[in-house]
Formats: structure tokens, C-alpha cells, sequence
């Protein structure tokens, strides 16, 4: 290694702890020295951007899933709900027996925060 790829620095040589800032003691440490110290802060950095950022979000997502999944009716019983409940409000507001069919807007559950899957027809 050439002298003008090293650089001067202030570490105590006996106790080879990189006190860098300290002038007092010459010693010379390698650009790579460097380099690869930057290089750990800059993993160490990713790391905890993944720990505390990522990983959060992550399970957030993976709770709405479950909690559509564990609050969907079965499908064998699915029509029979909303046919049930629409004829029954009808046939109150009309005081008669009714006949209802009706559309979903979507083909799945729509999840908003906390509460409960929505269906809209």
C-alpha cells in the first residue's frame, strides 16, 4: 500500500482503539479501513429501516387478511344471508311477501380499518 493511500488519524497504536478524532497519537489507518466501516453503518442503517419500517406494514397487512379471511361467511350459506335480510326489510317496508335478487358492486369484501368485511349489493 502506497503512502498517499492511507490517511492520518489519531489512534493510540498500543491499544488499537480508532479514536480517529484524536490527533495526539499518530497512527495510519487504510482507506479501506474507512470504507468498510461506512459500509457496516450503511447495513446497520438498512437493517433498522426493515425492523422498524417494513416489518410493521408488513404484519399490519398480514392481520387485515386473516381478519377478512375469519370474518367471511361460509360460502354454502353466503346467498343465503343476504337474501334472508333483504327480504325481510322489504317485505316490512311494503307489508307484503317480496321477491329480491340483487348484484354485488364487488366480487370480494371490502376492508376498512378495524371493522368488520363489507359486501356492497
Amino acid at each position: 500500500m502506497r503512502f498517499r493511500d492511507r490517511i492520518f488519524c489519531g489512534t493510540k497504536p498500543d491499544t488499537g482503539l480508532a479514536a480517529c478524532d484524536n490527533a495526539q497519537y499518530p497512527c495510519y489507518h487504510s482507506l479501506r479501513f474507512f470504507t468498510e466501516l461506512r459500509m457496516q453503518r450503511i447495513h446497520a442503517a438498512a437493517l433498522t429501516f426493515a425492523i422498524f419500517t417494513v416489518l410493521p406494514l408488513l404484519l399490519l397487512v398480514l392481520i387485515g387478511l386473516a381478519h377478512v379471511a375469519a370474518n367471511t361467511p361460509n360460502e354454502a350459506d353466503f346467498d343465503a344471508l343476504p337474501t334472508r335480510d333483504a327480504q325481510t326489510y322489504f317485505a316490512d317496508m311494503k307489508g307484503q311477501p317480496v321477491t329480491v335478487q340483487y348484484d354485488f358492486l364487488r366480487d370480494g369484501p371490502t376492508q376498512a380499518g378495524i371493522g368488520f368485511p363489507g359486501y356492497y349489493l
